[in-house]
Protein backbone atom coordinates (compact mmCIF):
# COMPACT_ATOMS: atom_id res chain seq x y z
CA UNK A 1 0.00 0.00 0.00
CA UNK A 2 2.44 2.33 0.71
CA UNK A 3 4.58 1.98 -2.44
CA UNK A 4 1.15 2.67 -4.29
CA UNK A 5 0.68 5.92 -3.13
CA UNK A 6 4.40 7.00 -3.09
CA UNK A 7 3.69 6.61 -6.79
CA UNK A 8 0.52 8.61 -6.64
CA UNK A 9 2.57 12.14 -6.58
CA UNK A 10 3.44 13.26 -10.17
CA UNK A 11 1.64 13.31 -13.65
CA UNK A 12 1.99 15.79 -16.53
CA UNK A 13 0.13 17.27 -19.49
CA UNK A 14 2.17 19.25 -21.89
CA UNK A 15 0.86 22.83 -22.98
CA UNK A 16 -0.35 22.74 -26.87
CA UNK A 17 1.90 24.27 -29.20
CA UNK A 18 -0.70 27.15 -29.65
CA UNK A 19 0.67 28.40 -25.94
CA UNK A 20 4.46 27.55 -26.58
CA UNK A 21 4.95 31.79 -26.58
CA UNK A 22 5.10 30.95 -22.90
CA UNK A 23 9.36 30.22 -21.80
CA UNK A 24 8.61 26.88 -20.13
CA UNK A 25 5.91 24.79 -18.99
CA UNK A 26 6.22 21.91 -16.52
CA UNK A 27 3.29 19.44 -15.57
CA UNK A 28 4.20 16.15 -12.77
CA UNK A 29 1.27 13.85 -11.98
CA UNK A 30 1.18 10.00 -10.84
CA UNK A 31 -1.53 8.15 -11.31
CA UNK A 32 -2.93 4.24 -9.94
CA UNK A 33 -5.44 1.80 -11.56
CA UNK A 34 -6.97 -1.79 -10.83
CA UNK A 35 -6.91 -4.31 -13.54
CA UNK A 36 -7.13 -8.17 -13.63
CA UNK A 37 -6.27 -10.68 -15.71
CA UNK A 38 -7.35 -14.55 -14.94
CA UNK A 39 -8.62 -14.42 -11.35
CA UNK A 40 -5.48 -12.68 -10.39
CA UNK A 41 -5.94 -8.44 -9.04
CA UNK A 42 -2.97 -6.62 -10.68
CA UNK A 43 -2.51 -3.12 -10.41
CA UNK A 44 -0.79 -0.08 -13.40
CA UNK A 45 1.13 2.51 -11.38
CA UNK A 46 1.83 5.72 -14.00
CA UNK A 47 4.95 8.57 -13.28
CA UNK A 48 4.16 10.86 -16.29
CA UNK A 49 6.20 14.00 -16.35
CA UNK A 50 6.34 16.31 -19.11
CA UNK A 51 8.13 19.53 -19.72
CA UNK A 52 8.06 22.14 -23.10
CA UNK A 53 10.06 25.18 -23.42
CA UNK A 54 11.84 28.16 -25.91
CA UNK A 55 14.71 27.54 -27.22
CA UNK A 56 14.60 30.56 -29.52
CA UNK A 57 12.37 33.33 -30.96
CA UNK A 58 12.60 35.51 -34.04
CA UNK A 59 10.30 37.72 -35.34
CA UNK A 60 7.55 35.56 -36.62
CA UNK A 61 9.00 32.41 -35.83
CA UNK A 62 10.24 30.42 -32.58
CA UNK A 63 11.70 27.01 -31.69
CA UNK A 64 10.83 25.30 -28.63
CA UNK A 65 11.68 22.16 -27.47
CA UNK A 66 10.21 19.29 -24.95
CA UNK A 67 10.73 16.42 -22.85
CA UNK A 68 9.11 13.50 -21.53
CA UNK A 69 9.55 10.85 -18.70
CA UNK A 70 7.12 7.95 -18.39
CA UNK A 71 6.93 5.17 -16.44
CA UNK A 72 4.55 2.53 -15.88
CA UNK A 73 5.30 -0.31 -13.29
CA UNK A 74 3.41 -3.23 -13.08
CA UNK A 75 1.88 -5.12 -9.88
CA UNK A 76 0.93 -8.83 -9.99
CA UNK A 77 1.22 -9.44 -13.97
CA UNK A 78 2.65 -11.98 -15.59
CA UNK A 79 6.55 -12.46 -15.40
CA UNK A 80 6.95 -12.03 -19.01
CA UNK A 81 5.84 -8.55 -18.75
CA UNK A 82 8.39 -7.72 -16.63
CA UNK A 83 8.40 -5.17 -13.61
CA UNK A 84 7.53 -2.06 -15.54
CA UNK A 85 8.20 -0.21 -18.83
CA UNK A 86 9.61 3.31 -19.55
CA UNK A 87 9.79 5.60 -22.21
CA UNK A 88 11.79 8.80 -22.70
CA UNK A 89 11.09 11.61 -25.32
CA UNK A 90 12.70 14.59 -26.66
CA UNK A 91 10.83 16.44 -29.25
CA UNK A 92 11.34 19.71 -31.65
CA UNK A 93 9.19 22.30 -33.16
CA UNK A 94 9.33 24.83 -35.26
CA UNK A 95 6.42 27.53 -35.03
CA UNK A 96 5.68 29.72 -37.78
CA UNK A 97 3.80 32.49 -37.58
CA UNK A 98 1.67 33.21 -40.88
CA UNK A 99 -0.60 36.33 -40.67
CA UNK A 100 -2.52 36.98 -37.06
CA UNK A 101 -4.83 34.20 -36.62
CA UNK A 102 -2.46 31.32 -38.13
CA UNK A 103 0.21 29.43 -36.99
CA UNK A 104 1.95 26.77 -38.59
CA UNK A 105 3.73 23.92 -36.83
CA UNK A 106 6.48 20.98 -37.42
CA UNK A 107 7.35 19.00 -35.25
CA UNK A 108 9.56 15.91 -34.74
CA UNK A 109 10.44 13.63 -31.51
CA UNK A 110 13.31 10.83 -31.13
CA UNK A 111 12.13 8.55 -27.86
CA UNK A 112 13.68 5.15 -26.53
CA UNK A 113 10.58 2.91 -25.05
CA UNK A 114 11.86 0.43 -23.30
CA UNK A 115 11.69 -2.01 -19.94
CA UNK A 116 15.63 -1.11 -19.99
CA UNK A 117 17.17 -4.08 -18.86
CA UNK A 118 19.57 -3.68 -21.73
CA UNK A 119 20.04 -0.17 -23.58
CA UNK A 120 20.03 -0.51 -27.25
CA UNK A 121 19.58 1.20 -30.53
CA UNK A 122 16.11 -0.82 -30.98
CA UNK A 123 14.32 0.93 -28.75
CA UNK A 124 14.44 4.11 -30.28
CA UNK A 125 11.33 5.40 -32.45
CA UNK A 126 10.78 8.28 -34.31
CA UNK A 127 7.75 10.51 -35.08
CA UNK A 128 6.95 13.80 -36.98
CA UNK A 129 4.20 15.94 -38.15
CA UNK A 130 2.76 19.20 -38.36
CA UNK A 131 -0.09 21.23 -36.97
CA UNK A 132 -1.81 24.33 -38.82
CA UNK A 133 -3.35 26.51 -36.07
CA UNK A 134 -6.14 29.08 -37.20
CA UNK A 135 -7.43 32.31 -34.47
CA UNK A 136 -11.16 32.41 -35.42
CA UNK A 137 -12.29 35.07 -32.93
CA UNK A 138 -11.42 35.74 -28.99
CA UNK A 139 -13.35 32.67 -27.99
CA UNK A 140 -12.29 29.86 -30.58
CA UNK A 141 -8.77 28.68 -32.19
CA UNK A 142 -8.68 25.48 -34.04
CA UNK A 143 -5.73 23.44 -34.95
CA UNK A 144 -6.11 20.71 -37.94
CA UNK A 145 -2.76 18.35 -39.08
CA UNK A 146 -1.17 14.88 -38.89
CA UNK A 147 1.24 13.11 -36.91
CA UNK A 148 3.44 9.60 -37.63
CA UNK A 149 4.71 7.45 -35.26
CA UNK A 150 6.83 4.82 -36.05
CA UNK A 151 5.58 2.04 -33.50
CA UNK A 152 7.32 -1.48 -32.51
CA UNK A 153 4.40 -3.16 -33.86
CA UNK A 154 4.35 -0.94 -37.42
CA UNK A 155 3.80 2.68 -38.71
CA UNK A 156 0.75 5.08 -37.05
CA UNK A 157 -0.97 7.62 -38.59
CA UNK A 158 -2.33 10.16 -35.88
CA UNK A 159 -4.81 12.79 -37.64
CA UNK A 160 -4.62 16.28 -35.28
CA UNK A 161 -7.62 18.29 -34.68
CA UNK A 162 -6.83 20.91 -31.22
CA UNK A 163 -9.78 23.15 -30.22
CA UNK A 164 -10.19 25.79 -27.97
CA UNK A 165 -13.36 27.07 -27.27
CA UNK A 166 -14.34 29.11 -24.56
CA UNK A 167 -18.60 29.65 -24.37
CA UNK A 168 -19.22 33.49 -25.28
CA UNK A 169 -22.53 33.59 -23.46
CA UNK A 170 -20.81 31.73 -20.42
CA UNK A 171 -17.02 32.22 -20.33
CA UNK A 172 -16.83 29.74 -17.19
CA UNK A 173 -17.36 26.50 -19.49
CA UNK A 174 -14.52 26.24 -22.57
CA UNK A 175 -13.60 22.78 -24.14
CA UNK A 176 -10.13 21.98 -25.04
CA UNK A 177 -7.57 19.61 -25.87
CA UNK A 178 -6.72 17.45 -28.96
CA UNK A 179 -9.71 15.41 -30.66
CA UNK A 180 -9.88 12.37 -30.10
CA UNK A 181 -6.86 11.67 -27.81
CA UNK A 182 -7.63 14.09 -25.21
CA UNK A 183 -10.53 16.47 -25.31
CA UNK A 184 -11.78 18.32 -21.85
CA UNK A 185 -14.45 20.60 -20.45
CA UNK A 186 -13.47 22.45 -17.70
CA UNK A 187 -16.04 24.71 -15.78
CA UNK A 188 -14.05 27.76 -13.87
CA UNK A 189 -15.62 27.61 -10.66
CA UNK A 190 -13.38 31.65 -9.85
CA UNK A 191 -10.50 32.87 -10.56
CA UNK A 192 -7.79 30.65 -8.85
CA UNK A 193 -10.23 27.32 -9.65
CA UNK A 194 -11.59 24.68 -11.74
CA UNK A 195 -13.43 21.38 -12.69
CA UNK A 196 -12.96 19.51 -15.71
CA UNK A 197 -13.90 16.11 -17.37
CA UNK A 198 -12.34 14.79 -20.04
CA UNK A 199 -10.86 11.88 -21.93
CA UNK A 200 -7.47 10.39 -22.13
CA UNK A 201 -7.05 8.17 -25.40
CA UNK A 202 -2.75 6.71 -25.24
CA UNK A 203 -1.18 4.85 -27.98
CA UNK A 204 2.10 3.23 -27.58
CA UNK A 205 4.97 0.25 -27.70
CA UNK A 206 7.50 -0.84 -25.54
CA UNK A 207 10.57 -3.07 -26.59
CA UNK A 208 11.37 -5.86 -24.59
CA UNK A 209 14.97 -6.86 -23.78
CA UNK A 210 15.22 -9.25 -20.19
CA UNK A 211 16.70 -12.87 -21.04
CA UNK A 212 13.22 -14.28 -20.73
CA UNK A 213 11.79 -12.00 -23.33
CA UNK A 214 14.30 -10.44 -25.09
CA UNK A 215 13.15 -8.91 -28.39
CA UNK A 216 9.22 -8.77 -28.10
CA UNK A 217 7.46 -5.64 -27.29
CA UNK A 218 4.25 -4.62 -25.60
CA UNK A 219 1.74 -2.73 -27.18
CA UNK A 220 -0.42 -0.65 -25.06
CA UNK A 221 -3.59 1.18 -25.97
CA UNK A 222 -5.54 2.85 -22.48
CA UNK A 223 -8.49 4.94 -22.64
CA UNK A 224 -10.01 6.49 -19.80
CA UNK A 225 -12.16 8.98 -18.17
CA UNK A 226 -11.33 11.64 -15.81
CA UNK A 227 -13.06 13.94 -13.46
CA UNK A 228 -10.39 16.64 -12.16
CA UNK A 229 -10.18 19.32 -9.53
CA UNK A 230 -7.87 21.78 -10.31
CA UNK A 231 -6.73 25.06 -7.85
CA UNK A 232 -4.05 27.91 -8.91
CA UNK A 233 -1.73 28.29 -5.83
CA UNK A 234 -0.24 31.17 -6.98
CA UNK A 235 0.22 32.47 -10.83
CA UNK A 236 3.30 30.33 -10.68
CA UNK A 237 1.73 26.60 -9.34
CA UNK A 238 -1.31 25.00 -9.90
CA UNK A 239 -2.50 21.23 -8.15
CA UNK A 240 -4.84 18.99 -9.36
CA UNK A 241 -6.34 15.90 -7.88
CA UNK A 242 -9.37 13.20 -9.56
CA UNK A 243 -10.58 10.32 -10.15
CA UNK A 244 -12.16 8.22 -13.26
CA UNK A 245 -12.46 4.90 -14.71
CA UNK A 246 -10.36 2.99 -17.38
CA UNK A 247 -12.85 2.17 -19.80
CA UNK A 248 -10.25 0.12 -21.57
CA UNK A 249 -6.44 -1.26 -20.77
CA UNK A 250 -4.65 -3.59 -23.20
CA UNK A 251 -1.13 -4.56 -22.30
CA UNK A 252 -0.60 -7.09 -25.52
CA UNK A 253 2.37 -8.98 -25.73
CA UNK A 254 3.66 -9.61 -29.80
CA UNK A 255 6.78 -11.96 -30.02
CA UNK A 256 8.03 -10.25 -33.74
CA UNK A 257 9.02 -6.35 -33.39
CA UNK A 258 7.52 -4.53 -36.18
CA UNK A 259 5.60 -6.04 -38.45
CA UNK A 260 5.53 -3.18 -41.57
CA UNK A 261 2.08 -2.85 -41.67
CA UNK A 262 0.19 0.72 -41.23
CA UNK A 263 -2.09 1.79 -38.73
CA UNK A 264 -4.74 4.74 -38.64
CA UNK A 265 -5.06 5.55 -34.55
CA UNK A 266 -5.44 1.68 -33.25
CA UNK A 267 -7.10 0.59 -36.82
CA UNK A 268 -4.96 -1.71 -39.01
CA UNK A 269 -5.07 -0.53 -42.59
CA UNK A 270 -3.33 -4.22 -43.22
CA UNK A 271 -2.84 -7.20 -41.53
CA UNK A 272 -3.67 -7.50 -37.92
CA UNK A 273 -0.67 -9.92 -36.09
CA UNK A 274 -2.58 -11.70 -33.39
CA UNK A 275 -0.74 -11.20 -29.55
CA UNK A 276 1.08 -13.88 -27.85
CA UNK A 277 -1.12 -13.02 -24.50
CA UNK A 278 -3.15 -9.85 -23.53
CA UNK A 279 -4.36 -8.24 -20.24
CA UNK A 280 -7.08 -6.44 -21.11
CA UNK A 281 -9.57 -5.14 -18.19
CA UNK A 282 -10.70 -1.84 -17.08
CA UNK A 283 -10.57 -0.29 -13.50
CA UNK A 284 -11.27 2.90 -11.28
CA UNK A 285 -7.81 5.65 -11.63
CA UNK A 286 -6.61 7.70 -8.63
CA UNK A 287 -4.39 11.00 -9.48
CA UNK A 288 -2.92 13.55 -8.07
CA UNK A 289 -0.41 16.05 -9.84
CA UNK A 290 1.12 19.94 -9.29
CA UNK A 291 2.19 21.96 -12.83
CA UNK A 292 4.65 24.65 -12.62
CA UNK A 293 4.92 27.82 -14.80
CA UNK A 294 7.32 30.46 -14.30
CA UNK A 295 5.64 32.88 -17.03
CA UNK A 296 8.50 35.47 -17.64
Amino acid sequence: MQKTFSFIFCFISISAAAQSLQKMNADLMVSDAGTRYNDTSAHVQVIDFRMQFNLAKLKKSWLSGSFNVLHEGFSQFPVAYGSGLTGLTAGLSWNKRLGDHHVLVLSGTVAVYSDFHVLSSNAIREGFGFTYFTRYSKTLALGLGVQYVNQFYGNQLLPVIVIVYTLKDNPHWKISGYFPYNPKITYAVNANSGISFGIRQVFSSFLLSAPVNAGDYIKNRKLTTLLNYEYNLDKHWRINAGAGYVVQQKYQLYNNKDSGEWWLLNTPLGHNPAPVQSISHGGIQFNIGIAFNPKF
